[in-house]
């Protein structure tokens, strides 16, 4: 259906006429009307004899007239005021079930007769209450195959809260795909078989909340607040078959459990097949099948107080669709309205209003229209003033040079408010037309029963459905063939569509629980957030005299330099978020050549004086969602907004610290986060090769993965200092690195409002530059004084030994259990993971603990991204990775509605062969069948590419591959392995000798960098990344580019 309020060019003169039923003159808002509820037939308030002084009272009063078309009676009727006071508002309940069948969509242009020589000029007066709580109970037989439908049907009907069932989703279907973006959605899909499912969607801006129950039947529940009345929790079921025997059962145990403690209000949707019902008397039909079943679920809806609300068919000649409440008296409408599959929609509206949070419009500065050139000529002379001037502090220095910019802004960049974009921007048209008269079909039938008008129905229905999917598909096509105007990639629009659509929104904060309430208001829940966020600060302990220990530092003065400040400014991401400034990386840019001399003397003015502007100091915090229940507000970690202007900064000092630490070998050797020429694949690689080594010599490995508790958060600031001086950083960094630490202050920001300022007394802020760099100097000596292997990547950390030292093990852990007490950092012992890589059949289970506290034993352990087995056979992982694959084809071929060739293979190439590839060089011992079941996953994609269907078997899929010019995967592992291996040759040569020897004898034949393979006992060792990629390596030709260090 389609909201046809504002009627297309080509029909609004056919719409607007509207013939008196007695008269047959014109009716418009010149002459007082009244409207037939049966038969929508409007008539003059004269030619019905009702007296104008009652004309305004209609629907109170107990006038009575009747229809000349349908011969009925009326004691109340809609008046054009009555009928547009709200969206779809009707006051009398008997009326309401007992009228035709309207359109939701045209039922605002039907019904509104409106002058043909102008627009309608009337005015609905203002609502003396808020508007209704409108609901729609809808069977869907699958969301993902009715997306056009389905968007069609939400924009339409306008609900507050959806009701589905059988929405046959599972977890490969994210629920942004279903292009509800203005619901949150709660689901509780079918964790077996097909079909099946149900789902609520509730308004974004209606506070809502799930509330879990034990049940085991398709039931869920959702609670939504009201103003001026009790929580309403609404539940979607779905009853599988006529014959289920189980689930009013379940039923009653969840509503059991629903109704413990005071009273609460119920609405109860779904589709509960119940063909024997008839509702207008609650009786059985004759011939009912289970009529037993029939009778217990009435029984239940008694035991409950439940009264059902639908009384017209709503499959056939069936109402299965049911709605019950105890609160009829609150149901002002029930409609039955045309559905999306072959049960028709049930609309309801409850004389409730919802608890709505009113949406914060911004001001969004239209970049693309800014005049750069003159706001360069503005700032130019002013800058140079300002810069030849004596600044007596870098912060005033700042504040200058920041007022003339947004000066500038306000002069140069034109701005908007933000509005809301049209959500059916494929509708044309055309599909309107057809959409209408659909509806007037569906409209027709339900009044007269007629199965020739049934029949046109249907066929309307399957044209406007297949023209809806074709319009969508052909919006989202030219979507993604948009070029970028640049460098002629896929356009930003299409990542930002392929992200949005493949998982739920992190960013957004639901309502937060706060005790035992529920909070909603925004500034509120930044409050909540940012007080979540402080409790894991440490506290702070006394300065030190840092000049003393960096006397003989070997880290030389830094001179920032013009031209390395143009270079960052010019190579700055404009689409990175604005800090609390407001001046945006964009403009930065832009103004590269007039900003780069005076920040390079900001820079050294703030270097050279250990001062950081305040405004470098205050980070804007934004709550970004990890894991579990959403009104938790210790499932949100902060991301912290800072001044670009700082990041700049940041990042010379960051490059500094970097050079200096690597050039000194500072950083632990096994430390490989945030490192260059280190990385995840580097850190799983030697990894697995030491436990296969082990496994290859029958020694069992014991590994323990550690997992810190807010590690970036509780770094003490006077600690990580004492180690940069120790560590020899010269005292000019480390003042100003302490006056950047010392006086920050965080305000976290949820839907425009923000929390009170609070004080950062520990921690280096996430989302700063410089903050990994002094994380990585403030961990560094974790691994000193442990026997066993250590390895990290940045906090994530694993502790492993063979068995036969697991005293040693238990004593290493005891000593980084001191570690983490002196450094005021915290490990989690229940969310560390103690796993034995063994082949034995009863291999070594001896305990390890943690502050006492034993570490829970894993039979796979997942470690940056990668699942390990306990003997290293890879099978746990390969699925793994092969049903994310296949997941993840699953979406592209859903979303991705292109003819187009190249851009589904750049999403095949993106979004599903990284998930392939990852890491591959640690876990490319695969076996032949493990390895076709990675290929397969890419011969699936190129039938998708190509647009091959399925049941097309002469198709050759390999002469695809060749056509698309896709290596096989093998193929690639191959050249990345070797690839991997020239990297360590030239950058890394001792961590490659701990695993093979440089070959003394020199062939002729060969080239000179030879590496010596030790004999094994295993294939699988053989096959280990070192082992089989040296015998690789020494077949390469001199000519191989590998062999130059030029390649890494």
């Amino acid at each position: 259906m389609a909201d046809d309020t504002q009627p297309d060019d080509d029909l609004s003169h056919a719409s607007t006429v509207y013939l008196c039923g007695t008269c047959k003159q014109h009716v418009d808002w010149d002459a007082e009307s009244v409207m037939c509820e049966l038969c929508d037939t409007w008539y003059h308030l004269a030619c019905q004899a009702v007296p104008s002084c009652e004309y305004s009272r209609l629907g109170h009063s107990s006038v009575h007239w009747s229809c000349t078309s349908c011969n009925s009676d009326h004691q109340s009727t809609t008046s054009p005021a009555m009928l547009f006071d709200g969206p779809f508002h009707i006051t009398d309940v008997e009326s309401a079930s007992s009228s035709a069948e309207v359109s939701i969509d045209s039922l605002d242009d039907k019904h509104s007769p409106i002058h043909q020589s102008s627009p309608c000029k009337f005015k609905p007066p203002p609502a003396k209450r808020g508007r209704p709580l409108r609901i729609i109970n809808v069977n869907c037989q699958s969301i993902v195959g009715k997306k056009g439908p389905w968007i069609n049907m939400v924009n339409t009907t306008k609900p507050d809260v959806i009701i589905a069932t059988e929405t046959w989703l599972d977890d490969s279907v994210s629920s942004n795909e279903l292009e509800s973006d203005s619901y949150n959605i709660y689901r509780r899909d079918r964790k077996t078989g097909r079909h099946g499912g149900v789902m609520i969607a509730v308004n974004s801006s209606i506070t809502s909340t799930e509330v879990t129950t034990k049940c085991d039947a398709e039931i869920l529940w959702v609670k939504i607040q009201c103003v001026g009345h009790r929580d309403i929790f609404i539940a979607a079921c779905y009853r599988p078959n006529v014959g289920d025997k189980t689930f009013t059962t379940h039923l009653q145990k969840s509503l059991n459990q629903m109704s413990t403690k005071r009273p609460k209000s119920f609405i109860i949707g779904g589709d509960f097949n119940f063909p024997g019902f008839d509702w207008t008397d609650i009786s059985l039909k004759p011939g009912t099948q289970y009529p037993a079943l029939h009778s217990e679920f009435r029984d239940l809806l008694d035991d409950f107080g439940l009264t059902q609300s639908v009384v017209e068919p709503t499959r056939l000649r069936n109402t299965l669709d049911l709605v019950a409440t105890n609160l009829p008296e609150q149901i002002n409408r029930v409609k039955v309205l045309p559905g999306i599959s072959d049960h028709s929609i049930v609309y309801l509206e409850v004389a409730v209003t919802p608890n709505y949070s009113k949406q914060v419009r911004r001001k969004v500065w239209l970049y693309n229209k800014a005049d750069w050139e003159g706001m360069c000529k503005y700032l130019a002379p002013r800058l140079e003033r300002v810069d030849s001037e004596y600044q007596p502090s870098p912060d005033e220095h700042w504040i200058a040079i920041k007022d003339l910019i947004l000066e500038a802004m306000q002069i140069y960049i034109p701005k908007r408010q933000t509005r809301r974009k049209d959500s059916r921007p494929w509708i044309n048209k055309q599909l309107h037309k057809l959409i209408k008269k659909k509806n007037q079909l569906y409209k027709r039938c339900k009044r007269k029963g007629s199965l020739h008008l049934e029949k046109r129905y249907n066929t309307y229905r399957h044209v406007v459905q297949k023209m809806l999917r074709k319009q969508h598909a052909e919006y989202v096509h030219r979507l993604f063939t948009e070029e970028s105007k640049t460098k002629g990639e896929l356009s930003k629009r299409f990542w930002t569509y392929v992200k949005h659509r493949r998982s739920a929104a992190v960013s957004s904060v639901g309502p937060l629980k706060k005790g035992t309430k529920i909070v909603t208001s925004a500034k509120e829940r930044a409050e909540i957030l940012n007080n979540q966020f402080v409790s894991v600060f440490s506290n702070p302990t006394p300065p030190t005299n840092y000049q003393e220990l960096t006397l003989n530092s070997k880290m030389s003065e830094i001179i920032i330099d013009v031209n390395g400040v143009h270079k960052q400014l010019a190579t700055l991401k404009v689409n990175k978020a604005t800090g609390p400034d407001g001046i945006s990386p964009r403009v930065l840019k832009e103004l590269a050549d007039v900003l780069a001399k005076p920040l390079t003397t900001l820079f050294q003015s703030s270097l050279d004086k250990g001062k950081v502007p305040m405004d470098w100091k205050m980070a804007s915090v934004c709550p970004v969602y990890k894991k579990g229940e959403k009104y938790l507000a210790e499932n949100y970690r902060p991301v912290s907004l800072t001044c670009v202007t700082s990041k700049i900064m940041e990042h010379i000092l960051t490059s500094q610290l970097q050079t200096y630490a690597e050039s000194n070998k500072i950083f632990h050797s096994n430390q490989h986060g945030f490192r260059a020429n280190h990385g995840c694949e580097l850190q799983l690689t030697e990894l697995t090769t030491d436990i296969i080594y082990n496994l290859d010599q029958g020694r069992e490995t014991e590994v323990c993965v550690l997992d810190f508790s807010k590690a970036f958060d509780k770094v003490n600031h006077q600690k990580l200092l004492l180690k940069l001086a120790k560590y020899g950083v010269n005292y000019q960094v480390i003042a100003w690195i302490e006056d950047f630490l010392t006086g920050r202050q965080q305000k976290v920001v949820v839907e425009g409002e923000e929390s009170s300022e609070t004080n950062v007394t520990s921690g280096v802020p996430q989302g700063s530059v410089i903050g990994p760099t002094l994380f990585l100097y403030y961990i560094n000596d974790l691994p000193d004084n442990i026997k066993s292997v250590v390895r990290l990547f940045a906090d994530d950390t694993v502790v492993y030994n063979t068995v036969d030292n697991h005293q040693c093990l238990q004593e290493d852990l005891n000593q980084l259990a001191i570690w983490e007490a002196n450094s005021d950092m915290e490990f989690h012992p229940m969310k560390c993971q103690h796993m034995t890589f063994s082949r034995k059949r009863n291999p070594d289970t001896q305990s390890i603990s943690l502050h006492d506290t034993e570490i829970p034993r894993a039979s796979t352990v997942k470690y940056l991204g990668v699942t390990l087995d306990p003997k290293i056979i890879w099978n746990t992982h390969i699925e793994n990775i092969t049903n994310k694959a296949n997941s993840t084809l699953g979406f592209i071929r859903r979303n991705v509605l292109t003819t187009s060739q190249t851009v589904k293979e750049t999403a095949y190439k993106q979004l599903v062969r990284p998930v392939l590839e990852y890491a591959s060089v640690a876990w490319d011992s695969v076996t032949e069948t493990q390895a076709k079941r990675l290929e397969s996953v890419q011969r699936r994609a190129a039938r998708l590419i190509c647009g091959i269907r399925k049941t097309d078997r002469k198709t050759s899929t390999t002469s695809l591959l060749q056509q698309l010019n896709l290596p096989p995967l093998s193929q690639r592992r191959g050249e990345r392995r070797l690839k991997v291996f020239s990297q360590y040759h030239h950058n890394n040569p001792s961590v490659l000798a701990k695993y093979i020897t440089r070959s003394a004898h020199n062939s002729a034949r060969r080239h000179q960098h030879q590496y010596f393979t030790p004999q094994t006992n295993t294939t699988h060792c053989r096959r280990s990344f070192f082992i089989r990629t040296a015998r690789e390596w020494n077949m390469l030709p001199d000519t191989s580019h590998l062999l130059s260090p030029q390649c890494v």
